[in-house]
């Protein structure tokens, strides 16, 4: 009996987190997106270090949404005893708005776009475009260590984001269409904001992605449960709260930590917020 018949019905909503996480793990991606499984470990037992890191980098999304929204933030920011965090905020607090177009700014915006039969999210933490000129995505890192520049133009995110806006950026503009080769985005780390990336986008990225996205939403709706197998790259599973479901409990080594980060920051932090826009 085939997921596509009983699992995946027109309209499911998936993103790049749910996509990346079917690449790494389909497991994972079948726990936890299409059954919806109740985490069976406890937050408290994963370890302290991605606990941690993990709440930062929640906090720091919450202060730049008020912040980038008008709203005060210094209270909270004077509150935390937490040197890191601090550091994060003078970091962002040196960002030079300057370089972005400034017609359009958009932060913590939500989008859905169809995918065939389906639909793709996407929360974009800034869009910030000019009308009939650039438009750059940027996204605010709070990873350990800065991927290398071909992880980041490769990694689902950069094509999902440039994507969407391509093909839905008329909402933005209320009228004008977003053309590809206008498209930047632009990747801000916390921990080394000195080593901020921009990539561009191209027609021939837009093609490409559109293949890509719409092969892997058939590829998971026609597959049946038992294609959604476990990683065999078990550092994947450290950090990953459905370890002992798949009784991977004792599994040991340097965990891969950042393949889930962004994923389980976003995640807790869409729990808090409003619905997507449609298109």
């Amino acid at each position: 009996m085939s997921a596509a018949a009983n699992h995946l019905p027109a309209g499911f909503q998936l993103s790049q987190h749910s996509l990346s996480t079917y690449q790494r793990c389909k497991r994972r991606f079948w726990l936890r997106y299409v059954q919806r499984q109740p985490w069976p470990m406890a937050e408290g037992e994963q370890p302290l270090e991605y606990q941690q890191h993990l709440q930062r980098g929640v906090i720091f999304h919450r202060w730049l949404e008020r912040a980038q929204l008008g709203l005060p933030v210094d209270l909270q920011v004077n509150a935390t005893d937490d040197p890191l965090l601090q550091s994060w905020w003078s970091a962002w607090k040196s960002f030079d708005y300057a370089l972005l177009p400034h017609e359009v700014l958009l932060s913590e915006y939500p989008l859905t776009i169809g995918l065939g039969a389906y639909r793709l999210y996407a929360r974009y933490d800034l869009i910030a475009l000019q009308r009939e000129g650039r438009a750059v995505i940027v996204d605010w890192k709070t990873l350990q260590a800065v991927p290398s520049l071909k992880t980041l133009r490769t990694r689902l995110q950069t094509r999902i984001y440039c994507y969407m806006l391509a093909c839905a950026g008329n909402i933005l503009t209320q009228g004008a269409p977003v053309a590809p080769e206008r498209i930047e985005m632009c990747y801000w780390f916390a921990n080394e904001p000195e080593a901020t990336v921009y990539i561009p986008y191209s027609r021939a990225n837009l093609e490409d992605d559109r293949v890509l996205l719409t092969e892997l939403a058939e590829e998971i709706a026609g597959a049946p449960e038992e294609a959604f197998t476990k990683t065999e790259r078990q550092e994947y599973c450290i950090t990953c709260a459905y370890r002992t479901l798949c009784e991977r409990a004792g599994t040991s080594g340097s965990p891969r930590a950042a393949e889930w980060l962004d994923e389980d920051v976003d995640f807790a932090l869409d729990l808090e917020r409003t619905p997507a826009v449609d298109w």
